[in-house]
């Protein structure tokens, strides 16, 4: 039986200029949080990897709820972030997913629509 969470967490995106706290806000939202950092093609997918373990697996340490977070995900590639919404389509029940761009418009429209805003100033 699944554990129902006490309260959820929306899966968002976080976009506004460089420097204004997107990823330390996203960090202090739970306990259960991993941070994975979009750079580059090269590491799309492993990145895409990491993210799909932690979101699948088992939240062992608390009941709060588990959080991705990906950091500038305007940096991955169409494929990658096609693989990252596949995920958040499979693994929603258990995982929310906030990501952080300075440019939303180069985040696919698939996955913006699995996404709610929230402008950062």
């Amino acid at each position: 039986m699944q554990n129902e969470r006490n309260w959820e967490i929306p899966n968002m995106l976080f976009h506004g200029s460089c420097g204004i706290g997107k990823s330390m806000v996203s960090a202090l939202l739970s306990d259960e949080t991993l941070i994975l950092r979009c750079d580059s093609d090269d590491e799309n997918n492993d990145m895409v990897s990491r993210a799909r373990c932690f979101a699948t697996s088992a939240n062992m340490f608390s009941d709060d709820p588990k959080v991705l977070v990906l950091d500038e995900i305007d940096c991955l590639s169409t494929k990658a972030q096609e693989k990252v919404r596949a995920l958040m389509d499979i693994a929603g029940q258990c995982c929310s997913f906030i990501a952080t761009t300075n440019h939303p418009n180069k985040v696919m429209p698939a996955l913006r629509s699995r996404l709610k805003p929230l402008a950062l100033m």
